[in-house]
């Protein structure tokens, strides 16, 4: 219908194409003519690479700018940002039509995590949106889902895709929107349980250990750290298991150098005097050939980057929570309190606190297993059982608390 404008215009179009091709951009260098049939089509992605989104829109801004009626509704959401509870069922985003509202048009969105997580805050939605002729507007809903993990800002992006569209053009800025959660619970560090004492800065009735222990239960909600955990409680019983097999062959060893005679100390073990230079054989074998495993193990640790994930929880989060300030509580905070707390306290809390929690459960763990080798190895031997074997494995973490309670 707009031919004979067109027609007059023909080299307009590779005009358009010219300069967006000279740009040097690669969405603009996508654009390689432009004629007057492209005008009226009725499907945008069919002119210009689907998700080349600098070319689509260079292209329909310049056809508008030269003249041309494209007829293609502007599709974009209603706000930049919108709010909302994470408390509430769904949010509900608005998205406007603007332009020809004579035909059908649809677009697809979809969600993106910012630092609200998908399957944790949200439920991550994709569709089709589509307007009926002479319809303007459309909602978008996305499920929430309440999280008690602790966050200091929860935002997720929705946006308009450039591929598939029908009889649409997504707005030049408003194609993307936020959703910014506001927060019920999780909102105190590290969790809920002191929120009271917390909040009416009553710190002195917070016990500190636990606190420490919400700390870490806290942590522990973090994918990777939670496996790199796990991983290195395995290591550490790895580890236990292998001073248990030292200890055992060290004993073996010492019955049979320690017998009054070779044969006699062979025999205390089940072995024959002929077998003597075979069980030592086994001995050796059984201490030394774990041992690359082990430092296999030792070297794989760092790269389960636990301690740098910890890190990095706590330091995004207070970056995000003082960018989010407002003017006046920006100024009442020093500068030096944040750069203390980010360098040398976040530091101090995951690795003289965290990190050295697989350490102490890998104590904890190595003292019962010696425990029980101090009696169950001899009776298994069909040796004498002595209960005051086990009396320094006993005595010494007791010893231990006591000392630490009175020097703290």
């Amino acid at each position: 219908k707009n031919s004979k404008r067109s027609s007059g215009h023909s080299d307009d179009g590779f005009q358009v194409a010219r300069k967006t091709s000279d740009g040097g951009g690669s969405g603009k260098a996508a654009v390689k003519k432009v004629s007057s049939e492209a005008a009226a089509a009725p499907k945008f992605s069919s002119i210009v690479p689907s998700g080349d989104v600098e070319a689509q829109q260079v292209l329909w801004y310049e056809l508008s700018r030269k003249g041309y009626k494209t007829n293609w509704p502007v599709v974009q959401f209603s706000a930049f940002i919108y709010y909302c509870m994470e408390n509430e069922p769904f949010m509900s985003m608005e998205v406007m039509r603007i332009g020809n509202l004579k035909e059908r048009s649809s677009v697809r969105f979809k969600t993106r995590d910012a630092t609200a997580k998908a399957g944790i805050h949200y439920i991550p939605t994709e569709g089709v949106l589509t307007f009926e002729p002479d319809e303007n507007t459309a909602v978008i809903k996305v499920p929430l889902e309440a999280s008690e993990r602790w966050d200091t800002t929860l935002e997720f992006v929705v946006e308009l895709e450039h591929t598939d569209l029908v009889n649409a053009i997504p707005g030049r800025y408003l194609w993307q929107a936020r959703v910014k959660v506001m927060q019920v619970r999780g909102d105190t560090f590290p969790t809920d349980r002191f929120s009271v004492e917390i909040m009416k800065r009553r710190f002195d009735k917070v016990p500190n250990n636990k606190l420490f222990w919400e700390y870490c239960k806290m942590n522990y909600q973090e994918p990777k750290v939670k496996k790199g955990t796990l991983v290195m409680l395995f290591i550490g019983l790895v580890r236990t298991a292998y001073r248990l097999l030292q200890l055992a062959m060290l004993f073996f060893c010492t019955a049979l150098v320690a017998a009054p005679s070779a044969d006699a100390g062979a025999a205390s073990l089940g072995f024959s005097a002929e077998n003597r230079d075979i069980a030592l054989w086994y001995v050796a074998t059984a201490i030394f050939v774990p041992v690359p495993f082990i430092q296999l193990l030792s070297y794989c640790t760092p790269w389960l980057q636990v301690d740098s994930t910890s890190r990095s929880l706590l330091q995004r989060n207070l970056l995000r929570r003082f960018l989010n300030f407002t003017d006046q509580s920006r100024q009442e905070l020093r500068e030096g309190d944040l750069l203390l707390t980010m360098t040398r306290d976040v530091e101090a809390l995951v690795t003289h606190g965290f990190m050295n929690l697989p350490r102490l459960l890998q104590s904890i763990s190595e003292l019962v297993l010696l425990f029980v080798f101090q009696f169950a190895f001899p009776a298994a031997l069909g040796d004498e059982v002595r209960l005051d074997a086990g009396l320094p494995l006993f005595l010494f973490p007791v010893v231990l608390v006591m000392l630490l309670t009175c020097c703290h």
